[in-house]
């Protein structure tokens, strides 16, 4: 392990995982945390109650994210006292491969559990949020049904399932952006790619085997199952978990509109308990500086406010164990 100083922050080099073929970076304030202000900002490392932040791939960028978004955020959140893990996922980055002939998916799952175990040795996490873009995102989702460890998730372009109004909402917008000039050059080339495409899809679908259905996540191959989606949402709720999602502009052909999500998912209990953002301004991959220091800030402020619940829950749980006759082995504990 190889640590360097960033001002008043250390950052640990990490290799864990089966055979130590993950690589990470763990970011911490150098010492006990001694930031005033409000909220996180705060807190000192005990008073955190083990609470770190796990950041993920996007797509096949590295582990510093996206014009090194990651490297941005883990050192603001850990300026704020908050331990942060920013890794690469078998097979990407710094990152080696496994034996294991696992599907992707499960063997991201067993990267961020891996992940979340070198937290708990490390710097003493008990709980993790974690912050994912697109794919990095969708796989904070599934890990979080598979390690109750997991507390919170920053989905920024999830999974995404359009209503009727998203594609004409996308398009509309399309048309505004372009003008009356471009728009009538548009409609020539559009009338003669549709031409072109309907013949192509009538030839597909004719040529289809009339036992297989056309599924509805044919037009965003990432998306899973609506059923399971509403399966997986709620049991998160359930069991408390936070979620932030925040769509980008960049994503509008499958999140094109605000309400889009309340419009689908508002009949569901756990539709209520989850916050869903919609900023066309920002680009998939937040290209622009003041996108970046905008989300950072963002997240930043949905932390504290999952700070100060974990805090609470956290006194709760407190209360409830001082109320208890001590037993045996929690006095051996307690004299540890």
């Amino acid at each position: 392990m190889s640590e360097e100083r960033v001002g008043a922050l250390t950052e640990s080099v990490l290799a864990f995982g089966g055979g130590e073929h993950l690589s990470g970076v763990l970011t911490r304030v150098s010492g006990p945390a001694c930031v005033q202000g409000a909220g996180i900002a705060s807190m000192s490392s005990p008073e955190r109650g083990g609470l770190g932040v796990l950041l993920l791939n996007a797509g096949v960028i590295a582990r510093t994210g996206p014009h090194r978004f990651n490297v941005k955020l883990a050192r603001a959140l850990a300026n704020h006292g908050l331990p942060v893990l920013r890794f690469d996922v078998s097979g990407q980055g710094d990152s080696g491969t496994t034996a294991d002939a696992l599907p992707q998916s499960q063997q991201v799952t067993n990267d961020i559990v891996g992940a979340i175990d070198v937290m708990e040795r490390m710097a003493g996490v008990e709980q993790v949020l974690i912050v994912g873009l697109c794919s990095g995102a969708n796989q904070g989702w599934i890990a979080a049904l598979v390690d109750p460890r997991i507390a919170g998730l920053v989905m920024i372009d999830p999974f995404a399932y359009p209503t009727g109004k998203t594609l004409a909402k996308y398009h509309w917008r399309r048309i505004r952006l372009r003008g009356a000039r471009g728009n009538l050059s548009l409609a020539g080339r559009s009338l003669r790619k549709a031409a072109g495409y309907l013949l192509q899809e009538v030839s597909r679908r004719l040529k289809q085997s009339s036992n297989v259905s056309m599924s509805e996540e044919s037009d965003y191959e990432s998306r899973l199952p609506l059923s399971e989606y509403v399966q997986g949402m709620q049991r998160l709720v359930d069991r408390g978990v936070n979620l932030l999602l925040i769509y980008t502009g960049s994503w509008s052909r499958h999140y094109s509109y605000p309400e889009q999500f309340s419009d689908l998912f508002g009949p569901y209990p756990f539709a209520a308990q989850i916050q869903c953002e919609y900023v066309p301004q920002f680009d998939h991959t937040l290209t622009l500086v003041s996108t970046q220091q905008k989300m950072i800030r963002r997240i930043e402020s949905w932390i504290e406010l999952v700070l100060a619940q974990h805090q609470l829950s956290r006194s709760d749980r407190v209360r409830v164990a001082a109320s208890r006759p001590a037993c045996p082995t929690e006095l051996l504990a307690a004299g540890r």
